[in-house]
């Protein structure tokens, strides 16, 4: 897990877990999510150390759990639908990867599935216990990302197609439902506290920080608090990208979610009273929608919508593999030999290889060399010894946090025992002098496919699907390192 360079955003998410590993300086950013990722990689940082690989891991943990989570549900799922559930969030080249990576969404998934299942067993069996978990594993949802709001939105609207397709299934379930709160108002109530305290002792830092907790709190006219923030920043469109960008990326490393996804729906069709079975619809189908017309796209925000798909798809595997015919089976199992394909090679061939779509604004392999002479040569030396421009931050901070620091480089003389300065652009002082050297290497790049909407495209992506081999320039840029002789 650290053979890869850091990544932009994990690099300033492992800084800021590094701070409150070891200075225990933390207050709650929306522009950073919730505090549960630095909590987990402090944990690891204070036991452990700091390092590339320390700080992944909590992510690598939490996916190996959330692969495991069926398995412990079989009972309810159905031994066949649960193994089958494992398996294809064990698969997926997306998870896989980004369960590898540092980065809010790996570990908010977890929770999230976890509260699907027992919610889903709360209405099934109606006792207080699940109703408690469910709860307490929507408090973590809600601390550890703001995607949470969204799943908000895609779970209470599915009361609309609920009473409209199966009313007297939703009276029924009403009806238990008044008759439980009537006899157990106060597990109900008991289940909201556990939530409240929850967030609040998550958001206030363990009771020390009543800044942090009210920021936290949802006010969506206030630009400070989380929900507010985030509204604020839907309109700038944070990369650029297309609102059918998760659908190259499904039809890139997920075709097997794509075929699942439409033979499930045909049978949802046929089949409309799997009341469990519509909830998995709305709930990928929504949160799909609903992350596609969200202005800020990376690939590591695909991660809720395939977890939704993965429980969709293997919950009508487990329900029909029985009866499928012996092609179809066959076709199924070549499917997941071809997923499984194509996540060995983005996750253990190509993890920092720009020519792949899930690999985004990622620091390049060839920069790791820069990285470790640097370290080399400052090893020991004081704060002054690494320059690094604010504008190219991350994940640089990170890379040299033992003796490197933000400057604006605006100004002569710099720091006397200065001998490695980044930056992305010239500084005239410093190119006329003797004392210093300058070359250009590549900090970050990334390649977006350009448009392509005729049956001339089908040739080149699927060469692509096969090879990674692009047909259109990269971006990216350059930085300057400045070296004193």
């Amino acid at each position: 897990m650290g053979a890869r360079p850091m990544h932009h955003d994990e690099g300033m998410l492992a800084y800021f877990a590094d701070k409150l590993a070891f200075e225990e300086d933390y207050i709650y950013t929306p522009q950073i999510h919730g505090p549960i990722l630095f909590y987990f990689t402090a944990l690891f940082m204070k036991l452990f150390g700091s390092s590339d690989m320390i700080a992944r891991l909590s992510c690598a943990i939490c996916g190996i759990f959330l692969g495991s989570i069926p398995l412990f549900f079989r009972k309810d799922l159905g031994k066949k639908t649960a193994i089958i559930i494992s398996l294809i969030l064990l698969t997926s080249p997306t998870i896989l990867y980004y369960s590898r990576f540092l980065v809010h969404t790996s570990i908010y998934i977890l929770f999230n599935l976890l509260f699907i299942l027992f919610i889903w067993r709360f209405f099934k069996k109606f006792k207080t216990v699940d109703v408690m978990l469910a709860a307490f594993f929507l408090a973590l949802m809600f601390g550890t990302s703001e995607t949470s709001y969204i799943f908000i939105v895609a779970m209470l609207s599915f009361v609309i197609p609920f009473v409209l397709i199966d009313r007297k299934k939703f009276l029924s379930k009403w009806r238990e439902l008044v008759k439980f709160t009537k006899s157990n108002y106060l597990d109900l109530l008991s289940a909201v506290l556990v939530f409240v305290l929850t967030w609040l002792v998550l958001y206030s830092v363990g009771l020390t920080n009543l800044k942090s907790l009210e920021i936290s709190i949802p006010n969506p006219f206030s630009t400070d608090t989380g929900l507010g923030f985030w509204l604020a920043q839907n309109p700038n469109r944070l990369g650029g990208q297309p609102w059918y960008f998760y659908i190259i990326l499904a039809f890139s490393y997920e075709p097997m979610m794509i075929l699942g996804y439409i033979l499930a729906t045909i049978y949802l069709i046929m089949h409309r009273k799997n009341t469990f079975m519509m909830y998995l619809f709305w709930w990928a189908t929504v949160n799909f929608g609903i992350f596609s017309w969200a202005g800020e796209k990376f690939p590591w925000l695909f991660l809720p919508s395939l977890v939704a798909l993965s429980v969709y798809i293997g919950y009508f595997l487990g329900q029909t593999w029985a009866g499928f015919r012996l092609i179809s089976k066959i076709i199924w199992i070549v499917l997941l030999g071809l997923t499984i394909f194509v996540a060995v090679r983005l996750v253990y061939i190509n993890p920092a290889d720009t020519n792949e779509l899930n690999v985004y604004v990622q620091t390049p392999a060839s920069f790791e060399a820069e990285i470790n002479k640097i370290i080399q040569e400052c090893n020991g030396s004081s704060k002054d010894c690494v320059l690094i421009n604010s504008s190219i931050s991350w994940p640089l901070t990170w890379n040299f946090r033992e003796f490197g620091r933000l400057d604006n480089l605006d100004r002569e003389p710099l720091p006397g025992d200065s001998r490695v300065i980044l930056t992305d652009k010239q500084i005239g002082f410093l190119d006329t002098s003797d004392a210093w050297t300058r070359r250009s290497v590549t900090l970050r790049d990334w390649w977006v496919p350009e448009t392509c909407l005729n049956i001339k495209c089908v040739p080149k992506f699927v060469n692509y699907y096969f090879t990674r081999e692009t047909w259109n320039a990269k971006g990216g840029y350059d930085i300057f390192i400045y070296e004193r002789q």
